[in-house]
């Protein structure tokens, strides 16, 4: 499931980029990067909704993985 969901984020976002013929070797490596960044993001919200109240370590790695994410999308 999580490499489907992983292969999926990718795919669009090559397709954002003008697809797998327009995008160099370096655009890949870091759509590869927010590709794995978005899946595990995704799994993180899911742990943290289950919660009744948010684990502060949870939601600390939640945030710095998004501004990680967020400077790679600036990225390319």
């Amino acid at each position: 499931m999580w490499a489907r969901r992983f292969r999926d984020v990718f795919e669009l976002h090559i397709s954002d980029l003008g697809g797998v013929e327009a995008v160099s070797e370096a655009e890949q490596s870091i759509c590869r990067r927010i590709s794995t960044l978005t899946v595990e993001l995704e799994r993180l919200e899911c742990r943290l909704v289950k919660q009744e109240a948010p684990d502060d370590r949870l939601l600390d790695l939640y945030q710095r993985v998004s501004n990680t994410l967020r400077r790679l999308l600036e990225s390319v």
